[in-house]
């Protein structure tokens, strides 16, 4: 499933990655998985439908600096699951295992700043817009300015438990 994931445009539009190259693209993201896991730089969870033992996407976190206490959350989801709450619940329970289990004191999201889907599921769990990062990627043929979006313990706190 990840490679229909990967050759998914409507998925990959803000990735950079050329969906006619899914196969490879496949194998470099399972590289990087494995790299992630190995370096203890970041942690991955497959996202499954409940009771069903199929990948419809994936997400977790990146650049952990357990010094700093902070990490960047990505995410990724079938184009066919998109609009069910599914990132939204999977978002909800890595950033509480964040900044619980890993006492994260600060969560970053980068998103290309086209992408309002990803906006507002970032906002809704309380990331603040930090900053626009100006031609800060190279994607298909042109710099393409990004979104930083953040989110503080204390602030997650005071939302997921209410004022």
């Amino acid at each position: 499933m990840l490679r229909v994931i990967l050759r998914d445009s409507r998925v990959m539009k803000y990735s950079g990655l050329d969906v006619k190259n899914y196969l490879k693209n496949a194998d470099t993201e399972l590289e990087w998985f494995r790299q992630l896991d190995e370096s203890d730089t970041g942690i991955r969870w497959v996202i499954s439908l409940n009771n069903e033992n199929s990948y419809i996407g994936d997400l977790g976190f990146l650049d952990i600096d357990k010094e700093n206490h902070r990490a960047e959350v990505s995410y990724k989801l079938s184009g066919e699951q998109w609009n069910k709450g599914i990132i939204t619940e999977a978002l909800r329970a890595i950033l509480c295992y964040g900044f619980d289990a890993l006492k994260l004191n600060k969560v970053t999201a980068e998103t290309h700043i086209d992408n309002t889907a990803s906006h507002r599921v970032l906002t809704k769990h309380g990331f603040k817009l930090e900053g626009t990062l100006r031609e800060h990627e190279y994607l298909y043929g042109k710099y393409a300015d990004v979104y930083v979006f953040g989110l503080l313990q204390r602030d997650y706190s005071h939302i997921s438990t209410g004022p």
